[in-house]
């Protein structure tokens, strides 16, 4: 039932605001209940009524209830009345009737509290609630007496959505019950948080008057036996719909011992946009860490530079939950001011300390900071060394890039590999024969290692046709066993003059440079590489190669965004050069991945293999895109079936072959027949 209605509701929820939009944008007036003309909009909210009162399907009869809404009078109230009892379309009768207003609507709503019960007696409450029914707060003053919970609290939000001098009092006579019994209890919750919303509806008047009302509204609440949540929330309201009142009890309360209202004056004055930073700064050394967490947190949101004594105070001594907060409040306040405080930290011997002040000189946008992580270097400390080493590698700083790299030289192997590691992070362009010529070490050390890891870091940093260039470059003038490394980050670098130089490299004379050019071809990243592995295929000799090649372009088409029609163009070019068993299968897998009708051609021309694995995965790969074209392309399928289950040995594909065929063929019977008809 639930699946039915969201369905439904989701449908009508389309149809109502595609048509309301494209009646605004056609420039017609949106009609309103009050404005139902005759003639054909009379007319076709009779037959909308009669549809009511028949046995059509609920998504009819609720499309029925949304144009009522619309188009509907008086005269569809009895029809949509009756719907109130009907747990399928009681939302959908209700919002019609409340579109329609007037008294009939309101008098159907009336009489349905006696009718219903459940959630259908809560939305109906929810309805009179809405459409301001003063005639209904007798009846909703029992609801509240003598509901359950569920109901009391509908009724009482009701009540306080009416706002009536009687409604409101229905509700102060509830919230001053003295009995402590769980009835009582539950309606004086109730009734508070009518009264909360009888004080939302009362503040917007917007003038004094309606705020001093909503203001002593919310403080009988306070003041009333009911659960703390309820009078947390009164306080909030009084505090932003009161008007001066609640901005004089703001005020108090930001002075006050009591943390809970201390958190909601500061939630309020954010509401308002009231900037209490002054008074918030005032209160920090009087609270406990937990609350001066809040207040750093709240001073940050402010972002007034008056309150930066306060945090640096804080960052700079006190328990390390509120140090590490002062840290990121500095940071979002974006202070300059900041940094010696944060690089003393950043030192500290509390790791916790420590990193979390790392992590805001990290952050934090202020020049100065590059400033004091460059006279780190100049330190002699192997621990303020590795610390200026991972803030500029963290911070990206290009300007440190030659103090790293000078400590590439060190004597300690620990700040070797950081400042190794480093380079990959702060290197430019311009740095990239440092990195090459660290990447070139004669021994397979942690060294070279690490600065081989940079090199690849750097690849996806730096520009790519400058990277493309300079390793193109540095790859001619490099040790024969350096190259092969130079071609993997020309491959890693990708775009047009990385792969034209792979290309060349691997088309050479040298069996070195092809070996190493077609095992990086063979794993590029986009699809332009396609046309340079099928060349190579053709125009190879050597069969390793030629088969290396030939793989890598079928990888191309299995992998890699092609589009379908060239994708069909490179099977069947592979297809052409395959002359193994094991290529032929590859192409198989690609046409069964990302086959359409043209793939059943394309495996149909392998049924005729001398391998019978091929045979059967040809017949497979027939049958799985058969079974996915056959309401389309009938005929396709019957023609790629016949032949493939003639030879396919595998009893599961015979059998959902045969289903498959037997489905094709009686499309295409039927399709005879309406043609002949």
């Amino acid at each position: 039932m639930t699946s039915l209605r969201t369905h439904v509701r989701t449908c009508l929820g389309f149809f109502l605001i595609f048509g309301v939009t494209t009646a605004l944008l056609c420039g017609a007036r949106p009609v309103v209940a009050d404005s139902h003309a005759g003639g054909e909009t009379a007319s076709e909210a009779a037959a909308l009524v009669e549809t009511l009162g028949t046995d059509a399907p609920t998504f009819d009869k609720a499309k029925a209830c949304y144009r009522l809404a619309a188009i509907g009078d008086a005269s569809a109230v009895p029809a949509l009345a009756k719907l109130l009892d009907d747990a399928e379309l009681s939302n959908y009768g209700r919002h019609a009737l409340e579109r329609i207003g007037g008294d009939e609507a309101k008098a159907a709503l009336r009489d349905a509290l006696a009718r219903v019960e459940g959630d259908l007696l809560v939305g109906v409450i929810g309805s009179l609630g809405r459409m301001a029914d003063e005639d209904a707060v007798i009846p909703l003053a029992l609801e509240l007496k003598q509901g359950d919970a569920t109901v009391a609290v509908a009724a009482a939000r009701a009540l306080g959505r009416i706002g009536s001098e009687e409604g409101v009092k229905v509700l102060q006579d509830a919230l001053e019950k003295d009995a402590n019994t769980p009835a009582a209890a539950h309606q004086r919750n109730a009734a508070a948080l009518g009264l909360i919303v009888a004080a939302q509806q009362v503040a917007r008047a917007a003038d004094d008057a309606g705020r001093a009302r909503a203001f002593a509204l919310c403080d009988q609440v306070q003041q009333a036996k009911v659960a703390e949540p309820h009078r947390l929330s009164a306080l909030h309201t009084s505090l932003v719909a009161g008007g001066a009142p609640g901005r004089a009890r703001l005020s108090e309360l930001l002075r006050g011992p009591d943390w809970p209202r201390f958190q909601v004056a500061i939630r309020a004055a954010r509401e308002m946009q009231l900037d209490i930073s002054a008074e918030l700064a005032a209160q920090f050394d009087r609270r406990d860490a937990d609350q001066q967490v809040v207040i750093l947190s709240a001073l940050a949101d402010y972002g007034d530079a008056a309150s930066l004594p306060t945090v640096l105070k804080a960052a700079t001594s006190g328990p390390p939950i509120v140090r590490t907060k002062a840290f990121d409040a500095l940071v979002r306040l974006g202070a300059a001011e900041s940094v010696p405080t944060l690089v003393a930290a950043a030192r500290d011997a509390d790791s916790t300390i420590a990193k979390a002040a790392q992590a805001a000189l990290v952050a934090l946008d202020a020049d100065e900071v590059d400033v004091a992580v460059l006279a780190m270097f100049d330190e002699a400390d192997k621990d303020a060394l590795l610390l200026a080493i991972d803030l500029a590698a963290r911070r990206l700083m290009s300007s440190a890039t030659g103090k790293i790299w000078k400590l590439t030289k060190h004597e300690d192997e620990q700040l070797r590999l950081a400042a190794l590691r480093a380079l990959g992070t702060t290197a430019s362009a311009d740095d990239w024969p440092m990195l090459i010529t660290a990447v070139s070490l004669d021994d397979d050390t942690p060294e070279r290692q690490a600065a081989r890891e940079a090199a690849e870091m750097a690849c996806t940093r730096i520009p790519q046709s400058q990277s493309a260039q300079i390793l193109s470059t540095a790859f001619d003038a490099a040790k024969a066993d350096d190259q092969p490394y130079l071609l993997e980050l020309l491959g890693q670098v990708g775009g047009p003059l990385a792969l034209k130089k792979v290309a060349a490299v691997a088309g050479s004379e040298s069996d070195a440079h092809r070996d190493a050019g077609t095992r990086v071809l063979g794993n590029w990243k986009t699809p332009d590489v396609a046309p340079v592995l099928y060349e190579l295929a053709t125009t190879f000799d050597e069969r390793k190669y030629k088969i290396r090649t030939l793989r890598g372009y079928i990888r191309v088409a299995r992998y890699l965004s092609v589009p379908i029609g060239e994708r069909l163009d490179m099977c069947e070019a592979a297809l052409r050069l395959a002359d193994r068993s094991e290529e032929r299968l590859l192409v198989l897998d690609v046409l069964r991945v990302h086959g359409v009708p043209r793939g059943l051609r394309i495996a149909t021309t392998l049924l005729g293999d001398e391998d019978n694995e091929v045979v059967e995965m040809a017949a497979r790969v027939i049958v799985i895109l058969a079974r996915g074209y056959v309401r389309g392309f009938p005929n396709h399928a019957e023609n790629a079936l016949v032949p493939a289950l003639e030879l396919a040995k595998d009893e599961r594909v015979q059998e959902v072959g045969q289903q498959v065929l037997a489905e094709a063929r009686e499309i295409l019977a039927k399709r005879a027949e309406a043609e002949q008809e």
